[in-house]
């Protein structure tokens, strides 16, 4: 049974976004019509082009808040002290928790890039690029300092991230694996991978 959202914009556009996301992670975004998102939150389809005017426009909205969201969330997570160890552990937790919660929405945003238009692309990928830019700083640091030893921080930064994404193609979470144990688990690993090989302390928040 379709959802009717409230009078209200703002719930309405919150429920035209949260429909958005789930039918576009689960049928790709070419597949989808207006008038199919429009029965989906029970509103009529003219009514969807008063919040976005095209289909793009809302694939833009989202990987757009998306991104903005996941910056936001690091500026607030990321230690106010500590070396770059302290921060890359927070870092491998905050990412890992952040995108296990919202597994439709990094969906979207990791596979869709290819349906956005040039300037909306680029605008994303700045978004992105800015984003990735906190943990080669972090590595970087890490191997000025000696704490980390790498060759190359860019390809490792691109090698941590893949990884860390990849965990919600997998991971569900149940009674025998948690977000923690993951998080512990990837953060081994991509310690090890940076020349740590130490035990690394997982921070309890992110």
């Amino acid at each position: 049974m379709a959802r009717t959202a409230g009078s209200d914009g703002e719930k309405t556009e919150a429920a035209i976004r949260d429909a958005a996301v789930r039918l576009i992670a689960r049928h790709g975004y070419e597949a989808i019509s207006m008038r199919q998102l429009a029965a989906e939150v029970g509103v009529q389809a003219a009514a969807l082009y008063r919040y976005f005017p095209t289909k793009e426009d809302l694939l833009f909205a989202l990987m757009e808040g998306h991104m903005r969201a996941l910056a936001a969330s690091w500026n607030a997570a990321c230690p106010a002290s500590g070396g770059p160890e302290a921060r890359l552990a927070a870092f491998v937790e905050h990412h890992i928790r952040f995108h296990v919660a919202r597994r439709h929405a990094t969906h979207v945003s990791n596979m869709e890039l290819r349906s956005l238009s040039k300037p909306n692309l680029t605008a994303i990928l700045k978004l992105r690029a800015a984003y990735e830019k906190e943990l080669r700083q972090i590595l970087r640091e890490g191997a000025d300092s000696g704490v980390f030893t790498i060759d190359d921080s860019g390809l490792t930064a691109m090698a941590i991230i893949q990884m860390i994404t990849g965990v919600i193609v997998w991971f569900r979470p149940d009674e025998k694996l948690s977000v923690e144990d993951v998080a512990k688990t990837y953060l081994a690993m991509t310690m090890r991978l940076v020349g740590r090989r130490e035990d690394a302390h997982v921070p309890e928040h992110a």
